[in-house]
């Protein structure tokens, strides 16, 4: 796998995780979501606009590691690049514990990874 696409997945599950997290911050808040108006508030806060710039920066990362990689390639190592940055933000930011289930997950999506860098 080239490097340029590593750090391609590495930027999209970053910015994705970053978006992610921003919009959690502000569900976190006094945001109602039981009603179109709760919604709509909630989407027109600028910290949930920004997690969806994020998202969508994310998306064009994709787009360019996609462009210069396989799709059985990218698409896993993408994603288990997300997960593992996804449960270091739960653990660091919101407090959230790991199981030894969920390590042993995380430690084969590394292996997984380590895997499809080494084919070609």
């Amino acid at each position: 796998m080239k490097w340029l696409v590593v750090v391609l997945c590495a930027a999209y599950a970053a910015l994705n995780v970053v978006g992610a997290t921003l919009m959690k911050q502000e569900l976190a808040g006094a945001h109602s979501l039981s009603s179109v108006r709760g919604y709509l508030d909630f989407l027109l806060t600028p910290r949930v606009i920004a997690g969806f710039g994020m998202i969508g920066l994310a998306s064009l990362v994709m787009f360019k590691a996609l462009s210069l990689e396989r799709f059985s390639v990218v698409i896993p190592t993408a994603v288990g690049i997300n997960f593992v940055l996804t449960a270091i933000v739960g653990v660091a930011w919101f407090s959230e514990r790991i199981t030894t289930q969920s390590f042993a997950g995380l430690a084969l999506i590394l292996a997984g990874i380590t895997l499809l860098g080494l084919s070609r």
